[in-house]
């Protein structure tokens, strides 16, 4: 993703509680409790704490360990997650990493790459050319779109079910589409792809392939049917 942001704006550190405007800045590092009035861009965002974005947020690469809340959109072409990062609005960039944590979108979730190792909720579309979800924690979308998807429980989570009666790794969808498909513990209404693959834990209402379908004995799908 191109992101026109002015090269060689002064850098913003703040420590401990505290409340600034927003406006462009080079590097933005924060420390502690903070929050940024306004419509933000910078080169890069590091947030170790909480922190709150009164507005959109366009950073280069956004770090975040701790909680940050974006009350606007998000635009980045790099974003790090291992806390909680929640946003308002809809989310874009080039790679989605969340290490350990929930990311949460209100709106569209759109980026190149996306990578999930914990739980991650989009109100509207989550897509990316590929996708890899191992989950940990309930996670839900409306719609997922994407070349390569992936969706598996994580093994940490997996070996925490074994004492567990709790389904925590298991994302509801209403459609997925893409082109190569590999499910675990879905849920989702519809399932659209070319070569599909429905593992253990999955409740799907109708599959819909052109190329190939496999369909676990561990897994429930409502029908399947074959379409040019």
């Amino acid at each position: 993703m191109t992101m026109a942001i002015p090269a060689n704006n002064g850098n913003m550190r703040l420590v401990g509680e505290t409340t600034m405007n927003g406006g462009t800045f080079g590097r933005i590092t924060i420390i502690g409790e903070s929050k940024l009035n306004g419509a933000t861009e910078c080169e890069s965002f590091s947030c170790t704490g909480n922190s709150e974005v009164d507005g959109d947020l366009t950073a280069g690469k956004l770090k975040v360990i701790g909680e940050l809340e974006i009350a606007g959109d998000l635009k980045a072409r790099s974003v790090s997650v291992t806390g909680e990062t929640r946003v308002k609005g809809g989310a874009q960039g080039d790679l989605l990493n969340v290490r350990g944590g929930e990311f949460a979108v209100g709106a569209d979730c759109e980026f190149e790459e996306i990578k999930v190792y914990g739980a991650i909720r989009a109100g509207g579309l989550l897509s990316a050319d590929r996708m890899e979800l191992r989950l940990f924690g309930g996670s839900l979308a409306s719609e997922i779109g994407g070349g390569h998807i992936l969706i598996k429980m994580s093994k940490k989570l997996a070996i925490k079910k074994l004492f567990s009666l709790h389904d925590f790794g298991t994302i509801k969808v209403g459609t997925i589409e893409g082109d190569t498909i590999e499910l675990e513990h879905t849920a989702a209404d519809v399932v659209r792809g070319n070569r599909v693959t429905i593992g253990p834990g999955c409740e799907i209402g109708r599959v819909e392939y052109r190329g190939e379908l496999k369909v676990s004995a561990k897994a429930k799908v409502g029908s399947q049917a074959r379409v040019e």
